[in-house]
């Protein structure tokens, strides 16, 4: 027997912790939705793992390759055992082939290819974990691998379309920072003791340029203490089911960059569910598991939170609707999907749109963002050099 913690969502829809134990996962899973009927996370206490293979997890881009070339070698009639070492030796990144290397041995001593995948905690994600079950469980591995190839493509293409847009923003701001904080440390004390010295009368806008750069001199390094010591009590806050809420309730709310969270998590909610529905899974443990991909804490709640109602009987699009922060054309297109029954058509669809949604809201984001930090920049410079000028020119005076 074995003891494994759990988070869980009750019938009401509050979260609920706690151990239960069973002589393996499926037969705790058995026990705990007894009471809760949405199983959030569960984990065996005290299992013993590689920790060379659960040290970090993989990203979209190298599983959308991985999942390619492995149902590549399957479509041509390899034994899954030769694919998975032949994959080892093509994979370029050294951390996946180990774990590729170390799956095709327990494969090999005949465990399940889902069972060796889902060993190795934390490196793979649910969204792949129960496609690979649900494709070995049909026998139909191949469009397994192709569709989560096609999935984690996608995934990888819009995240990376975030995170370059984002990119020339946030070097600006580190690198105007950082020349700041030099002009004020060294830059501005050296012609203070200059103006001091001159005995010339300094203007309002020199002395508190001067003010604040002796602040950062004398004490710079506990604003620096006390900013850090903020970062690490909010990140540890975060991790709290409070803390996760009240975080994403702030982001959600905030104009430009909640409005583009809200899209992005309409998106990977219609793709995730698109994906698993063409692989056959019950509707019900779609809507699970498509849930748990979503990032934003709220949103994934709401969606979990539906996943109860559904299983009772009500319709997807009515549970969805619940939720204020899902989109109405997403949770219209639900509905219509249901009653014409073509749930995973509408889904891919409405996910694709959700994409270009994300991609034009992130492009006019930064269409204002960027003119707004050269702006700010400008008057960063303007005030230096005033407090520069403006005493020299007295001197000459």
């Amino acid at each position: 027997m074995a003891n494994f913690k759990y988070t869980a969502l009750s019938v009401s829809g509050e979260t609920v912790k706690g151990v239960v134990e069973a002589a393996e996962q499926f037969e705790a899973v058995a026990k705990i939705k007894q009471n809760c009927p949405i199983i959030v996370e569960i984990e065996e206490v005290g299992a013993v793992a590689n920790a060379k293979v659960n040290m970090k997890k993989i990203d979209a881009k190298t599983l959308a390759l991985m999942c390619n070339r492995f149902s590549m070698l399957l479509a041509v009639g390899l034994p899954i055992v030769k694919s998975v070492e032949m994959l080892a030796t093509q994979i370029e990144d050294k951390y996946l082939s180990y774990t590729l290397k170390d799956i095709a041995k327990d494969v090999a001593m005949g465990k399940s290819l889902y069972s060796s995948f889902k060993s190795r905690k934390g490196v793979f994600p649910v969204t792949f974990l129960e496609s690979v079950r649900s494709g070995e469980e049909s026998g139909d591995l191949v469009n397994a691998f192709d569709r989560l190839s096609k999935y984690y493509d996608k995934t990888s293409k819009i995240k990376q379309k975030v995170i370059s847009a984002l990119t020339y923003p946030a070097f600006t701001i580190v690198v105007a920072i950082v020349v700041l904080v030099i002009i004020m440390v060294y830059g501005v004390p050296s012609f203070s003791r200059s103006f001091a010295q001159s005995g010339a009368e300094m203007p309002f806008i020199t002395v508190a340029v001067i003010a604040v750069s002796n602040f950062f001199v004398h004490y710079g390094i506990f604003v620096l203490a006390i900013i850090v010591g903020i970062v690490i009590g909010l990140r540890l806050y975060s991790r709290t089911d409070k803390g996760a809420e009240t975080f994403s309730a702030i982001i959600l709310g905030l104009p430009i960059v909640g409005k583009i969270i809200q899209l992005s998590s309409a998106s990977q909610f219609a793709h995730t569910m698109a994906m698993l529905l063409s692989s056959g899974m019950p509707i019900i443990n779609c809507i699970d598991i498509a849930g748990k991909s979503v990032s934003n804490y709220i949103i994934r709640r709401d969606i979990l939170k539906s996943a109860v109602d559904v299983e009772e009987g009500k319709s997807m699009g009515s549970c969805l609707a619940q939720s204020k922060y899902l989109p109405p054309m997403l949770i219209e297109m639900v509905s219509m999907g249901e009653q014409t029954g073509t749930m995973e058509k509408t889904l891919s669809a409405v996910g694709d749109f959700y994409d270009n949604e994300v991609d034009v809201h992130t492009t006019r984001a930064l269409s204002v963002l960027e003119p707004a930090i050269i702006c700010l920049l400008a008057v960063m410079v303007v005030i230096i050099l005033l407090s520069v000028y403006l005493p020299m020119f007295s001197m000459y005076g």
